[in-house]
Order: C-alpha cells, then sequence, then structure tokens
C-alpha cells in the first residue's frame, strides 16, 4: 500500500518526535523536530524545522536559525498543525510541555539519591526551570505562529496538567506528557480534539482525548476506542507509544497511524474512524520486534515511528516515517523517509 520514496533527513542520536505541515495556501512544508544536538539534556534538545516546496526534497535553514525553542521543557514534545478553524486568527498552532514532579531525575539534582541521579545532573536545566510554569514544565503549553517560523505562547498557563477531569494515569508518575500530543480543528464536530498519552502501567501506553472550541477549556479526558479497552491492554501489555491522529483527506472521517507494540510484536498500524473516537485497524506496516532498554526490560519500543502529519500533493498522500528510532541500531543512521499512496486507495 506504501511506496518507499526518498530519504529526506539522515543523522544520528536521540531526535524524535517530528511532525510535518503543509500550508494549503503557500504549499510549503514545516518538518519540525526535537533536535539530537546539542545534547544539554533530552529533555531541552532544541526544537528545529526545515522547509519543502515539493514534500519531496527539503531544506534546512543557516546552522542555529532554524531554532523555534530552546532551553524549554515544549522542545522534548512540540507538536504543529495547520489550524483550519474558520474563526482562528493565527494558522499555525502547536503544543508542547510536560508536568514533572521538582524531585523528578530529569527536573534537577537530587542529593539524597545522588548515586542514582548523578548521570542525570545538569545545571542548565536546573537554571531554566526555577520558574516551571512559564517553562514548560508544568502542564502542556499552547502556541502559535503567522507563518510557521516563529512562534510564541498562546496562553501563560498551560492548557492542561495532570490534574485535569478524567487523567488517566498509573499512579504518581513523576512525568507526564512524556511523548508527543495530537491536536487538529474537527470541522465536522466543530471542536479542537486532543489526543494525549494514558500511562497505564509500566510499560503499558494507551491513548486519551479532549474536546474545545477555543483551546482553553476543554472537556474531561475519555479514552479512545481502539480493538481493547484498557483492561485487556494492562493484561496483555498492549503498548500505543504516542497518538498520531487526524482528518481523513475526504473530509468526512478520519486517519492515523499508532505505533503499537506488545512484547514480542511491533509495528505501525494504520487506523480510520467515523467519529475519532471509535478507531479501527485497516493494516500494520514494518512488523518487526520491539526493542528495550537496558534498565526497562517491561518497557518495549518500536524501532519506527510516524512523522504526525501527512502531505497532500495532486492525486498522492505522502506519509513520512522515522526509522530507527532514539538511534536504537547504532550501526545505522536514523532517518526520515517519505512513502506515497494514491488518495483514491486509502481506506
Amino acid at each position: 500500500m506504501f511506496k518507499k520514496e526518498n530519504v529526506i533527513f539522515k543523522t544520528k542520536g536521540l531526535c524524535a518526535y517530528f511532525s510535518i505541515v503543509q500550508d494549503p495556501i503557500t504549499k510549503i512544508s514545516w518538518l519540525y523536530y526535537r533536535s539530537s544536538y546539542p545534547r544539554r539534556n533530552l529533555l531541552t534538545m532544541p526544537t528545529r524545522y526545515m522547509t519543502s516546496e515539493d514534500g519531496i526534497n527539503f531544506t534546512k535553514q543557516p546552522k542555529e536559525k532554524d531554532i523555534i525553542l530552546k532551553e524549554h521543557g515544549s522542545c522534548h514534545n512540540f507538536f504543529a498543525f495547520y489550524d483550519t478553524n474558520p474563526n482562528a486568527a493565527t494558522k499555525f498552532k502547536g503544543v508542547g510541555g510536560t508536568h514533572y514532579q521538582p524531585l523528578d531525575k530529569h527536573w534537577i539534582y537530587n542529593k539524597r539519591v545522588r548515586r542514582h541521579n548523578r548521570h542525570h545532573q545538569d545545571k542548565m536545566l536546573e537554571k531554566y526551570t526555577k520558574r516551571p510554569k512559564s517553562q514548560g514544565f508544568i502542564g502542556l503549553l499552547a502556541f502559535e505562529s503567522d507563518e510557521g517560523g516563529e512562534w510564541r505562547q498562546i496562553f501563560k498557563d498551560p492548557i492542561m496538567n495532570r490534574y485535569h477531569a478524567g487523567f488517566e494515569s498509573r499512579g504518581k508518575l513523576k512525568r507526564e506528557f512524556d511523548s508527543q500530543s495530537c491536536l487538529f480543528w474537527d470541522k465536522n464536530m466543530g471542536h479542537y480534539k486532543l489526543y494525549i498519552r494514558a500511562n497505564l502501567a509500566r510499560g503499558v501506553r494507551h491513548v486519551q482525548y479532549a474536546t474545545s472550541t477555543d483551546l482553553w477549556n476543554w472537556t474531561a479526558l475519555k479514552s479512545i476506542n481502539f480493538d481493547i479497552d484498557y483492561q485487556e491492554s494492562v493484561a496483555r501489555k498492549i503498548n500505543i507509544y504516542f497518538p498520531c491522529l487526524y482528518p481523513h483527506p475526504d473530509g468526512k472521517r478520519y486517519l492515523g497511524i499508532l505505533p503499537y507494540a506488545k512484547r514480542d510484536f511491533a509495528a505501525l498500524r494504520l487506523v480510520v474512524s467515523d467519529d475519532g473516537v471509535n478507531w479501527n485497524k485497516v493494516k500494520d506496516f514494518f512488523e518487526s520486534r520491539p526493542w528495550y532498554d537496558p534498565d526497562r526490560p517491561s518497557d518495549p519500543k518500536n524501532p519506527c515511528h510516524p512523522v504526525n502529519g501527512y502531505i497532500i500533493s495532486g492525486d498522492k498522500i505522502f506519509f513520512y516515517i522515522h526509522h530507527n528510532y532514539h538511534h536504537h541500531n547504532r550501526n545505522k543512521p536514523v532517518s526520515i523517509r517519505r512513502y506515497s499512496m494514491n488518495i483514491k486507495d486509502l481506506p
């Protein structure tokens, strides 16, 4: 179903959470991502971007001029989208940020457990988290941009945190929103849909969602329905690493690619929905065995991730796949490859 096309980006290191946005007026595509360098700390590596006029060949900006966020908690998981809300004053929107407890090992150096945290000590992060509310470490923040290159925070405070109604987590986690979220204007329902990770148990992740008409007031979070329920997900240790869900090109339904994994199986799962809440599997792609961090043997990870979003070009739709996620295979580069298919062949 997917036709392999060109590699648009190749690097090494811990770059992650790519999102792609196409301006329907200029047709310019913007690819945003957490950079691998400079690595002061995994949570504050800068958010960079590349642009393309055709969705095929992407151009980097001059060195350091491609950074839209740095030394900020929202660098970790920034996600961008084009806002099709007819009442929106600015068309480029984004969300990013995490909710961390002050004694989390990534937050500040904890002398009480010095041996455990020594390799996480980071003076730069400590310096920039003295006022966490304004630095992206106390919830999910909203951003906007007039043209895609320069971004500003919309609200002073987070639009959502761990205390939001219905928030699903396995308990007193030190970190929440520790992955990319997904957001778009749902013209069929007349509201924004926000999808975020739900941490159900160690190594068990699912997806929850909320809606809003103004990006500030959100309904209580609820689980999406996807083949299996929460209880079965926990029992079988099913892992959906983060949401990659968006409007279908037909304008009536919804489409998504989910990084799906369990103990001995990993794949990118193509899914469709009639309402954005109840999702059905279409097909699995890039099937493989998951990989594991040495210190987290119960936490399966996908070797590849979807880039959040797609590009339309004529009668084609372009999807982009992040191969060798987190540079887990040190003998191969990290790459973003473009794949295409005919729009008429979409489920």
